[in-house]
């Protein structure tokens, strides 16, 4: 299927330029095909409701399947053993992919931690997403290898910082929007990588003008009338 549909390509949009190295690795043919980056917009995030708390809070969200890597954030936690740090892992397991690691991660973590760890195994609505991602002190998304995120994109427009791995398109993102609110990992996340990332505290909010629908829009309307002239 595609060689034959790569051939029948006469432009192409990617959302980072990590994708169309890939791409172009994998298909040469794209090469010569007229191109253009328009990242990941950013979303219009609810007021979530703030949920009063005592505690610093890492957060995991998204659905949990086995290349988002949700063990080694369990392992790295449990590493860490700051028991006045909590752990909120929400989204619903795939029951394609059912990510048995993250079950026997949890099943290992030392008794006196079990309660600093809460596992909500249910798809959330705009609202909770929105209350959960504003209470947390750091969004954590430990991806195998991904070429772009919609996830990182919305912890960032609900000001919250992340960590992620050091991969070319959060590298790029990290170029674009700061150190301080892109945290990069290698490798297997560790308790160091945890605690390196708490210790920024970033000011403000992040810039993420180039992610504004308007821009991407008319890098969109642009491109394609290149193409069409």
């Amino acid at each position: 299927f595609w060689p034959w549909f790569v051939h029948r390509l006469h432009a192409v949009l990617y959302l980072s330029e990590a994708s169309r190295q890939a791409a172009e690795v994998r298909f040469p043919a794209l090469a010569k095909r007229p191109s253009a980056v328009t990242p990941h917009g950013t979303y219009p995030v609810p007021p979530g409701a703030r949920v009063a708390q005592n505690r610093d809070e890492l957060l995991f969200f998204g659905g949990v399947s086995p290349y988002k890597r949700v063990g080694d954030l369990v392992r790295a936690f449990g590493q860490l053993d700051r028991p006045d740090l909590h752990l909120r892992i929400s989204g619903a397991t795939s029951h394609s992919q059912p990510d048995t690691d993250v079950t026997a991660a949890l099943a290992g973590l030392q008794a006196h931690l079990k309660d600093s760890v809460t596992r909500e195994d249910v798809f959330l609505s705009d609202a909770a997403l929105a209350a959960r991602v504003q209470a947390a002190r750091l969004v954590v998304l430990p991806f195998a290898a991904v070429q772009n995120s919609g996830s990182v994109l919305y912890a960032l427009s609900c000001t919250r910082p992340v960590l992620v791995p050091n991969l070319p398109p959060f590298q790029d993102l990290r170029a674009r929007v700061g150190a301080t609110w892109v945290h990069l990992f290698d490798d297997q996340l560790t308790a160091s990588d945890l605690q390196s990332a708490l210790d920024i505290a970033p000011e403000g909010a992040p810039d993420l003008s180039a992610f504004a629908w308007p821009v991407i829009g008319a890098q969109t309307a642009a491109f394609l009338k290149q193409v069409a002239s």
